[in-house]
């Protein structure tokens, strides 16, 4: 949604904006009352004045890196749910494997659709991302530590745990990674720049990958409970107070529904402890109880207990951040619950009006199949198959720190051919090195070591780039700056349908094939289903790619 063509935006302050150029926008929409004093009628007349900004300096790396810290904790709690928490349970005994697999469809198809109405959410406060990082935090705690430290329940009541366990930390997970997103996404939309932040970003994610992969080999699932608290709690002090926040989209526009007061800029939320000053209204007169920065009425008094409402459209439907008005509409008349449905439904798949968008959905679904097999297979694979036992969470390790190794490259690499040719070169590195994992026995170590770092090092580009690529098609529909979040709900509902996808389907079509853990019946099936079936999806992939209208984003 563009600022400057929504009459729902009006000017803020701003970190780009000259100090004139604030007091002039301040009060847009007032128009000043008769007994005004001379400074509201002085702020009132300047108020059509342009507000022009400079361009926005360079992020520095300190910044990229307090930006990026809070992926550490976020990837932390990813690898565990996605690679050992069906094997977790499963050891149990508590639950079946296809239990599990149904389990984990059904938590993630639920999760899934909860991310475009999060991002919706996040985008009616018109990038207060901070607020949502705030609420994000007790649910990812308390969500983990009763993931990971079940009573000892079986039947019903195990899964009962199970999925309550699941569904809150998916919930803290996907509104933490929403609003950490579109921060960054916010940030800048210089082309080598967005890229260079998503690779910080990804590598301190990278980072929280390996500590998750070695941790539980070494001190078990209790250090590792402790570190992700430890770190979600550091890291969430390092975005909230020290990280930049994201400018105000281009016009100098103010989000409705953004506070104005000074401390608290585009987010509405004072970390500053600056909560006395509030904007005055357009009579002049600041009531107790007001909402900072509403739209005045016609005759320039709001009435009371309209509170955080914006005077309707003339169409009679708010607009999206309003709360409803307790005003009532112009005519006296409601369109009713399916006016309001059809337009936030109409809200919720703005994204996909983008060709680009929806070519880059596209690729993403597809390579995300690809990744969420292996990945939802890896620790079967590794002990059923090559009996590695606890030279599985080495291999991990090598598997990301390959990664971790490649993030610079890949968006070097990127400024030459172009974000979308890179990443399809990396999918085809994958494709012509993974597939030979199908042919490995137990005893080949050294081999799947081999395969972990070539393949680790193509994983660098599905990290950095895809994010890279989101932005820039965001900055060419003209959504930067307020709309990112509706973007990113989208895109990680589709990441959580890629992961559900993975196990409601892998898991129980492999219990159907013979595949039982631990007793060595189904092991071609679980080779075919690990190795083969992912090379093939990231061709489709990468061809979906070459063709997408992305090469000049």
């Amino acid at each position: 949604m563009k600022a400057d063509a929504d009459p729902d935006f009006d000017a803020g302050p701003d970190r780009h904006a000259a100090p004139d150029a604030l007091a002039a926008g301040s009060d847009r929409h007032a128009a000043p009352a008769a007994g005004a004093s001379g400074a509201a009628a002085r702020a009132g007349a300047a108020s059509t004045a342009v507000v022009t900004k400079p361009p926005a300096p360079p992020l520095s790396l300190v910044a990229m890196l307090y930006c990026g810290m809070f992926g550490l904790p976020l990837a932390m709690l990813a690898l565990p749910i996605y690679v050992y928490v069906p094997q977790f349970y499963a050891q149990r005994g508590a639950l079946t494997l296809a239990v599990i697999g149904a389990a984990l469809l059904a938590a993630r198809t639920a999760a899934a659709f909860i991310d475009p109405l999060l991002g919706w959410w996040i985008a009616r406060a018109g990038g207060a991302y901070r607020r949502f990082v705030l609420i994000a935090l007790p649910p990812l705690m308390v969500g983990y530590t009763a993931l990971f430290h079940p009573p000892a329940l079986s039947g019903l009541p195990a899964l009962c745990w199970f999925l309550a366990s699941l569904m809150l930390v998916y919930t803290g997970f996907s509104l933490a990674t929403i609003a950490h997103q579109s921060w960054g996404a916010a940030l800048t939309q210089r082309r080598g720049e967005r890229g260079s932040l998503a690779a910080v970003r990804e590598s301190c994610g990278l980072l929280g990958v390996m500590t998750a992969a070695v941790l539980p080999t070494l001190s078990g699932y209790d250090a590792l409970s402790y570190a992700f608290a430890l770190t979600l709690l550091a890291s969430a002090a390092c975005l909230l107070w020290k990280a930049p926040r994201p400018p105000l989209p281009a016009s100098g526009m103010e989000p409705r529904g953004a506070a104005s007061r000074p401390g608290l800029g585009a987010d509405g939320i004072d970390l500053s402890g600056d909560a006395a000053s509030r904007r005055p209204r357009a009579d002049g007169v600041d009531l107790p109880g007001d909402a900072a920065s509403r739209r005045p009425a016609a005759d320039g008094i709001d009435p009371p207990g309209d509170a955080a409402s914006p005077w309707p459209a003339a169409d009679g439907v708010d607009f999206p951040g309003d709360v409803p008005s307790r005003r009532p509409r112009q005519g006296g008349t409601d369109h009713g619950w399916k006016a309001v449905a059809a337009r936030r439904l109409a809200e919720l798949s703005a994204p996909f009006r983008q060709r680009p968008f929806r070519a880059l959905f596209l690729v993403l679904m597809v390579n995300g199949v690809a990744a969420a097999i292996p990945a939802t297979l890896f620790l079967f694979f590794a002990e059923d198959r090559l009996r590695l036992g606890a030279n599985a969470g080495l291999l991990l390790l090598v598997y990301f720190a390959s990664a971790a190794a490649s993030m610079a490259a890949w968006p070097a690499l990127a400024r030459r051919l172009g974000e979308a040719r890179a990443w399809a070169a990396s999918m085809l590195v994958t494709a012509a090195v993974f597939v030979w994992a199908y042919w490995l026995g137990p005893g080949d170590v050294l081999s799947f070591g081999v395969i972990c770092a070539i393949s680790g090092l193509a994983l660098g580009a599905d990290l950095a780039l895809p994010p890279a690529l989101l932005a820039g098609v965001i900055a060419r529909a003209g959504d930067s700056g307020s709309g990112e979040a509706a973007y990113f709900g989208v895109w990680n509902w589709g990441v959580q349908m890629t992961l559900a996808l993975a196990a409601g389907v892998a898991l129980p079509a492999l219990e159907w094939l013979g595949y039982v853990p631990g007793t060595g019946h189904g092991l071609g099936a679980l080779s075919f289903a690990y190795a083969l079936l992912p090379c093939c999806l990231k061709l489709v992939a990468a061809a979906l790619l070459w063709r997408a209208p992305l090469r000049d984003i």
